[in-house]
């Protein structure tokens, strides 16, 4: 059976030497995360919460199920890596060769095939799909900014970078499809130069504090296959990023180092779990693995103490607050935990004054506390959007969708920041968020960002855009033709690379007469010939390879037209 241990270093040395079973007899338990008065347990098929009120790692009571219907089809890609995200979710990654049909108090039958990255709010009850795609996702990194990150077992890269309501390429045959028929793209994982062997499955970005500078924001990957611990740059790439290889961090000739994990600790040194075993292959149904010789590793700098036994359950609010302006990214997203577990009313206006100072470094961490600790109001969303730190603005932008209802200012106030936003992050995130909204608050936004034409190169903003527009085409669908009412609109450049084709493709694809007569109702608004041609294209891209039956007059003989101008016929049009 599987079972959560703590181990501890009682006498400082820097090694531990008192080991405590905390929770015995499970099966399959993947991951582990404290937070909101007790311990969480992934043992799919459940997401398990153990109370734990006092702290001593003895759980109070039995297990309280949150969430079921994680798959175990195989036991190397089940649900995995919890972590608690800045904004009082709980985040964790689904591997590649498992399916889930998700029921919480609050979602039911959410279902989903393969990898992707989810959430779940233990206050609220619901659970989502942050982000899908991927490789066969085993880990989980959220850094200092918030972003989510992933390691991959794929080769020629070392993850993936998820953003919010992002779809990301899956080895089809193999996985299975995206949840939605209509997304009709998908990003790739972080483009790299350097070693190109799979597969770096496990990584942390350093930012810890405690190493030389030259390592700061360097993701560190545990690659399990190659008997090594990979260094490689982070780099912005349009919206997103790529990584160039440092010199690797660990080699070895040892055949039996296979690093599986890898984790930034409190000290800010690197931890490595070594698996410790030649074999591994998890295909070969033999029992012969090496049970006893698996082992923890620390790397630090040379000459580093030990830290000294802390609680930081136990500081004083204010002290929690001194605690965001720490140089190790742990203690900080510990403090924003805390704070938002007490949600201290009395911080709050002192939350308020650090996030809205355009010279605090610190602003994010004292944004994600204020919304944890109930007091992220229009007026502080106000003063977010404004604020002279980029990531300030993308999380105002990324909790305002959160809400899902927006006040009307703050909706006129994002439209306008679809205009004006400088930064690329953040015009993501106005994308993914617009996807969220009502059509009234979302459509404003999405019209902004598609006159963006410096964007159409960018590796994930007009897909975000499309993904935007897909979420209301039946819905909302006479807003989402308000918008090609503007003649302007057409020739756009992301609308006319990205949007038109699918945009009639998703269409004729669904059926049935509204969708169809609502094909005809574009082409009919269609400026030029050029714009009827991308719309054409959809269209016979909707029904490739099949029959095409019920078409609206208008629609039959457009289509009828445009084939006959090309001078072909390969579509089998029904009575």
């Amino acid at each position: 059976a599987d079972k959560i241990t703590v181990l501890e270093d009682t006498d400082g040395d820097g090694t531990f030497d008192k080991a405590k079973d905390v929770i015995t007899g499970l099966n399959i338990a993947s991951s582990v995360a404290i937070g909101r008065g007790g311990i969480w347990v992934l043992n799919p098929p459940y997401l398990l919460f153990y109370p734990d009120a006092d702290g001593d790692d003895v759980p109070d009571a039995d297990p309280e199920v949150h969430l079921s219907g994680f798959g175990l089809e195989d036991t190397h890609s089940v649900a995995n890596s919890l972590e608690w995200g800045p904004d009082g979710w709980l985040y964790g990654a689904n591997g590649s060769t498992t399916t889930g049909t998700i029921n919480s108090a609050a979602t039911k039958n959410l279902h989903f095939k393969g990898q992707m990255i989810w959430r779940y709010h233990p206050e609220t009850k619901v659970f989502e799909i942050f982000a899908e795609g991927g490789g066969n996702t085993f880990s989980l990194e959220i850094d200092s900014a918030g972003r989510v990150f992933s390691g991959t077992n794929g080769g020629g890269t070392r993850g993936m970078h998820y953003v919010q309501g992002g779809y990301a390429e899956k080895n089809w045959g193999k996985h299975g499809p995206l949840t939605n028929p209509y997304a009709f793209g998908y990003f790739r994982h972080m483009r790299h130069e350097g070693f190109q062997e799979r597969f770096s499955q496990t990584f942390a970005i350093y930012e810890g504090g405690a190493f030389p500078p030259e390592y700061d924001r360097t993701v560190l990957s545990a690659d399990a296959l190659h008997n090594r611990v990979l260094a490689s740059r982070l780099l912005r790439d349009t919206s997103t990023f790529r990584t160039i290889d440092l010199p690797p961090l660990v080699l070895t000739s040892d055949r039996w180092f296979r690093p599986v994990d890898l984790e930034i600790g409190p000290d800010g040194a690197a931890y490595l779990a070594d698996w410790y075993d030649t074999r591994l292959t998890h295909v070969d149904p033999r029992d012969n693995w090496h049970k006893e010789s698996g082992r923890i590793y620390r790397l630090q700098v040379k000459g580093s103490r030990p830290l000294a036994p802390f609680n930081l359950a136990r500081l004083r609010s204010d002290e929690l607050i001194a605690l965001l302006d720490h140089r190790n990214k742990w203690f900080r997203q510990q403090a924003i935990r805390l704070l938002g577990e007490r949600r201290d009313a009395a911080v709050i206006p002192r939350l308020r004054q650090l996030a809205a100072d355009d010279e605090n470094p610190r602003a994010l961490e004292a944004l994600w506390a204020l919304n944890l600790c109930g007091g992220f109001d229009d007026d502080a969303a106000r003063k977010a959007l404004a604020h002279r730190n980029p990531d300030v603005r993308r999380w105002a932008v990324r909790l305002l969708g959160d809400r899902w209802q927006i006040s009307t200012p703050i909706a006129h106030r994002l439209a306008e920041l679809a205009h004006s936003e400088p930064d690329l992050e953040v015009r993501s995130q106005l994308a993914s968020s617009a996807k969220r909204l009502p059509a009234a608050a979302g459509l404003p936004i999405v019209r902004g960002l598609l006159a963006r034409s410096e964007d159409v190169d960018d590796l994930h903003i007009p897909l975000l855009l499309w993904w935007a527009i897909e979420a209301k085409a039946e819905s909302d669908r006479e807003a989402v033709l308000e918008l090609f009412h503007d003649s302007g609109l057409w020739t756009l450049p992301i609308v006319e690379r990205f949007i038109l084709e699918r945009l009639m493709q998703r269409y004729a694809m669904a059926g049935g007469p509204e969708n169809l007569e609502t094909c005809a109702r574009l082409l009919a608004m269609a400026p030029g010939p050029d714009q009827t041609k991308r719309l054409m294209v959809g269209l016979l891209e909707a029904f490739r390879g099949r029959e095409i039956t019920g078409l609206p007059p208008a629609l039959a003989e457009a289509l009828d037209r445009y084939q006959q101008g090309l001078g072909q016929s390969d579509l089998a049009l029904g009575p």
